[in-house]
């Protein structure tokens, strides 16, 4: 006789959006570098939200794992001509949400105080 035993774990894929919300007054600028050193650009209109990055991983959803400072290297974000001196990657700065056991929301909002 043959037993087979599958062992599976207990953790699911997690998929983590990013969203930037910007609160000036004109356009800002953001340049990200990712973990794979991949850089993106965008260009955000004032009070418009922008989807910047999506991630996924393997654990359980809670808001202590918060990743930002995994997925993202480095966060700049201009205005006119002046660059944030803000370090965009403290989790601290994104707010969570939960869209669903597997989901997460995270939203950082530009204010023009990020220029101060």
């Amino acid at each position: 006789m043959i037993i087979c035993i599958f062992l599976c774990s207990c953790d699911t894929e997690i998929d983590c959006d990013y969203y930037v919300i910007n609160k000036c007054s004109t356009i800002i600028e953001m340049q990200i570098v990712d973990y794979k050193n991949i850089t993106y650009n965008y260009k955000i209109s004032p009070d418009n939200i922008q989807y910047i990055y999506h991630g996924s991983y393997i654990n359980t959803l809670d808001e202590d794992s918060h990743l930002v400072e995994y997925w993202f290297k480095e966060i700049l974000i201009i205005k006119d001509t002046d660059t944030s001196k803000v370090n965009y990657i403290d989790k601290n700065l994104w707010k969570f949400e939960t869209i669903s056991g597997s989901h997460a929301k995270y939203s950082l909002t530009v204010t023009p105080e990020d220029f101060e």
